[in-house]
């Protein structure tokens, strides 16, 4: 008897296309509309214009505006980003606003934040309480080194090579 790929039980997650979606308790594969809530739901991928997640998560959201209360984001392209108790993974935005919330990775023109933690923040403008591993200072003092030591590591095997 073959086994089948599904598992008893779990359907495959829809690609959904409309205006506006509104997902409570349930997933999707890609959603494309202008406007999009997810509540206690999950999306693997999201283009929109405006993308609201209340408990849940996302894993790619890309569009205008974004706003995550409770819920988690891997990786966000947005002009607009909001977190609220919540995380995200890889940010690019014009704008992002924290707030009791974890990043890893935040690009961004002007960055808010209140009692947030970001692991490397790369921003034009920075306010609020922001706790960070690499602020852009940072970044760009460790690129340069990190260059110069590639380089001289490279510029010392091929002395060792010509003896």
């Amino acid at each position: 008897m073959e086994e089948s790929d599904n598992v008893p039980g779990q359907a495959e997650m829809p690609d959904v296309t409309a205006d506006v979606v509104h997902l409570e308790r349930s997933g999707a594969n890609m959603i494309r509309a202008e406007k999009v809530t997810v509540s206690q739901g999950g999306v693997n991928q999201v283009f929109a214009n405006e993308v609201r997640v209340e408990q849940g998560g996302i894993a790619v959201a890309d569009g205008d505006n974004l706003h995550v209360q409770d819920g988690g984001v891997a990786l966000a392209r947005t002009n607009s980003l909001t977190v609220k108790d919540g995380a995200v993974a890889f940010a690019a935005s014009k704008r992002v606003i924290l707030s009791n919330s974890t990043a890893a990775l935040v690009v961004a023109r002007h960055a808010d934040a209140t009692e947030s933690h970001v692991s490397v923040l790369l921003a034009g403008q920075v306010s609020g309480t922001v706790t960070t591993l690499m602020d852009t200072r940072q970044v760009a003092v460790f690129g340069l080194l990190a260059g110069l030591g590639i380089g001289m590591v490279l510029a010392a095997s091929r002395l060792f090579r010509r003896r």
